[in-house]
Parts: C-alpha cells; sequence; structure tokens
C-alpha cells in the first residue's frame, strides 16, 4: 500500500512539473514557417500568435466554420482533388507541398477589402483582417 501512494504521489508531482503537450496541425505549421517567422514584423507575428487557428477560421465557432481566407485556402485544396484530412495521416510530405502551392495561389487571390491576401500578410496585415 505504500509503495502505491508513493507511487501515486511521484506521478502527481511529475505532472505537475510536465510540460503541457501541443500538438499544431500542418496547416498552422505551415501558415507559421512561411509567413510568421519569416516576418520582421512583430505585430504581424503577435497577431498571428494570438489569432492561432483563427487565421483561416471563425473565433467562437465550429472549426469547419471558415473566414475569407481560410476559405480560399479550402478552395483551392479542393482543386487538387486530393484529400487533407487524408494526407495529415498517409503522406505529411505530399500535404505540405500541396500547402505550398494553396498558399501560393491563394496570395493572388482579392480579399473582401479589394487587397489581395498575399499583399495583406506582406503589409503586416493578417489575411483575414482578424
Amino acid at each position: 500500500m505504500k509503495r502505491f501512494a508513493l507511487l501515486m504521489a511521484a506521478a502527481v508531482i511529475a505532472g505537475w512539473f510536465a510540460a503541457p503537450a501541443q500538438a499544431f496541425p500542418p496547416f498552422k505549421a505551415a501558415f507559421t514557417e512561411r509567413y510568421v517567422d519569416k516576418s520582421n514584423n512583430e505585430g504581424f507575428k503577435a497577431a498571428a500568435k494570438e489569432a492561432s487557428c483563427n487565421v483561416c477560421h471563425v473565433k467562437d465557432e465550429k472549426k469547419s466554420v471558415q473566414n475569407e481566407y481560410g476559405h480560399a485556402l479550402h478552395e483551392e485544396l479542393e482543386k487538387s482533388g486530393e484529400k487533407p484530412k487524408e494526407l495529415m495521416k498517409s503522406d505529411k510530405e505530399k500535404l505540405l507541398k500541396l500547402l505550398d502551392e494553396a498558399f501560393t495561389a491563394v496570395e493572388k487571390e482579392k480579399s473582401k477589402g479589394g487587397k489581395t491576401f498575399g499583399e495583406l500578410i506582406k503589409s503586416g496585415m493578417l489575411p483575414a483582417g482578424n
């Protein structure tokens, strides 16, 4: 019984000091690598970090609800005929290539505000203005 109590106490203490696990979906990681990490704009970096998944999704909505930038990326990925959710499990390399191509294509598309998503990002704004 003492061993069990000691083991449980050790597990609790180890849990306090363990770093929380964070899993970043390939989409967010690819956006961060392509745009955020390469930016010299600290405001953009902070905004992207705060927005997190809401760079593409609508805050406080189901993850199936996308903002205009997320919708544009979704449409571009659909054109490829590939299934990104399946690629996340089976071929991440192919998914990353597909995302890179989608980012390039979507940079040229105009947002509702009139500027292209690429222009918004280069000016230090999030692509959906959130």
